[in-house]
Parts: C-alpha cells; structure tokens; sequence
C-alpha cells in the first residue's frame, strides 16, 4: 500500500525563491531608494512632514523595508516652516505617530527646543513605570 501525500495531510512549505530576497533590486543604484517588502515587490516609503493646513514641507524618499525612525533627522534638517515676513522657522511644534517614540528621537528634538506630542507604545510606558525614577522621562 503506498502513500498518497504527506503523512500529516497539511501542505508543505512553499517553494524558496531564488535571488536576493532583502534590499535594493540588483543592480540598483542606492540613490534610487527602491528596495523589496516581504513579498517581493520592489517599493518606496515617503516620509513627509507637513504644515497646519497639509502643505508639504519637507519629504525623503527611502526604500520600501526601511524603518521610519532613522529617516527623522533627515525630514527635520529638510524643514523649514515658511513665514509672511522673515526667515523660515526651523523649530515646529511636532506631531508624530508611534513609530517615532525613541529617545533618539526625543532627545534631538530637545536638543533643537522644539515641542513634540508623540504617544507611547504601551511596552515603553510600561518599562518606565516598572523602573520607576531610574527609567527616565523619555
């Protein structure tokens, strides 16, 4: 009696492809900012900041499978906050999603004294509370 199929009648792992699965297509040049998402496909981010009114002020094109936090300080060296008179501002209040919740992050915007309101993660604000006054404010 032979077998018919697999011995525990689930379907086995799908077939591996072939090439570079992680990075840039090849042969891509790097200032291209194309790269590869889980499935394939060859995609860009846009990381953009924008005014009170949903202007554009400033943009960086990265890869698809890059993160959103190392593209920050890039985003905030391109911002410059136009003005009716004078020179543009370079120190916006800031609003940010969760992504951007680092104290690399944080702690540049201090630095360039600029209010941000970027909520928590729940697994920050739980290793805060839980270090108590050592874990900082950040």
């Amino acid at each position: 009696m032979g077998r018919r199929g697999r011995l525990h009648h689930r379907p086995g792992p799908p077939a591996r492809r072939r090439g570079p699965s992680k990075g840039a297509p090849v042969g891509e040049p790097p200032d291209h900012a194309l790269g590869r998402s889980r499935g394939g496909l060859t995609t860009t981010k846009i990381h953009l900041a924008v005014g009170g009114h949903c202007r554009p002020l400033a943009f960086v094109i990265t890869p698809g499978q890059s993160g959103d936090a190392p593209a920050f300080t890039q985003v905030m060296t391109r911002l410059r906050v136009p003005r009716r008179i004078g020179r543009p501002r370079i120190t916006p209040d800031i609003l940010a999603d969760k992504a951007y919740s680092s104290r690399a992050i944080r702690s540049h915007l201090r630095r360039r004294g600029i209010r941000a309101v970027i909520p928590q993660p729940a697994d920050q604000a739980a290793n805060r509370k839980r270090l108590g006054s050592r874990g900082g404010t950040a």
